[in-house]
């Protein structure tokens, strides 16, 4: 019953961009390196992990409510092949303002500061609204360090110069080239705090339906991105005839069929000159050993 309640009575954000956080940081944070660098906190993709990679599904791990003095503790982890280049993910991930449209649980999301970090990298801070349940939204303002030329990584924690409602979160993103460069895998870990207060099965589903639209949302987003770049560079042969639209193109992108969520069910006004669906080509990868660690979101 107590439960309940919580979807009934609207809980009143106490995030403050004016005070700092209640500390500096409580989880390790990840390092920007090849997810084999982590020596514990491993998983392993086995043959059968393999095989879902092979047709497109994600290998997905999630561990929620552990017990934490400060609420909590939930770690999450995935790898998915992505049938668009490195390049393409990196401008999905980079796109802020866009994480509402594939992961459902953003509401909002906006960059309030970005600037250089030596020697090719980018630091960006960002401020999200997250809907934990139908009464129960969560504002955290949010620290990314970009290396992706030179290291081929992401990682984030919370900007702790700013009052944040979550106590902590820590992330990582790697993107590899995958399939000749033509397609990418894509590596994902979190480790994050909710409060107490929030009840555990909200705390356990909001983990999972989160992680589980992000991994599904992933894939049609870096589509749409990549025929919309194929669009821009190729306008003068699309009007010459056959083509197709951006968002067939998208599509036919896709090593398995499937249908693009509703966040990202948009019509794209350009058209393209139509190009042939890249397959996989069928060579076994060798197992991979992965090992996942924060050395202590979404």
């Amino acid at each position: 019953m107590v439960a309940l309640l919580f979807f009934f009575i609207p809980v009143i954000s106490a995030a403050d961009p004016n005070s700092p956080h209640l500390h500096s940081g409580i989880l390790n944070k990840y390092q920007r390196c090849h997810p084999s660098r982590y020596p514990d906190e491993k998983f392993s993709l086995t043959t059968e992990d393999l095989a879902l990679l092979y047709t497109g599904q994600a290998v997905l791990r999630v561990v929620s409510d552990r017990a934490h003095p400060s609420g909590a503790r939930s770690s999450a982890a995935f790898v998915k092949d992505v049938a668009a280049p490195p390049g393409v993910v990196w401008d999905v991930l980079a796109d802020f303002a866009g994480y509402p449209k594939h992961i459902d649980p953003i509401v909002a999301c906006s960059v309030y500061e970005r600037h250089r970090m030596l020697p090719a990298g980018e630091v960006v801070r960002a401020q999200y609204k997250v809907k934990i349940a139908p009464a129960i939204c969560v504002q955290y303002f949010m620290e990314h360090r970009f290396e992706q030329l030179t290291k081929r990584s992401m990682t984030f924690h919370l900007d702790y110069g700013r009052c944040s409602d979550i106590p902590d979160c820590v992330g990582y993103w790697y993107v590899e080239p995958h399939m000749g460069g033509q397609h990418s895998r894509v590596f994902y870990a979190t480790d994050q705090i909710l409060p107490g207060w929030i009840p555990a099965p909200i705390r356990s589903t909001f983990i999972r339906i989160g992680c589980n639209r992000a991994t599904a949302n992933l894939e049609p987003a870096c589509l749409i991105r990549l025929a919309e770049r194929t669009a821009t560079s190729t306008t003068s042969q699309a009007k010459s005839g056959g083509s197709i639209s951006a968002r067939a193109f998208a599509s036919s992108l896709l090593c398995t069929p499937k249908e693009v969520d509703s966040p990202l069910e948009v019509m794209l006004d350009s058209e393209l000159q139509a190009a042939p669906t890249p397959r996989r080509d069928g060579i076994t990868s060798p197992t991979l050993s992965v090992e996942l660690k924060s050395t202590g979101t979404f």
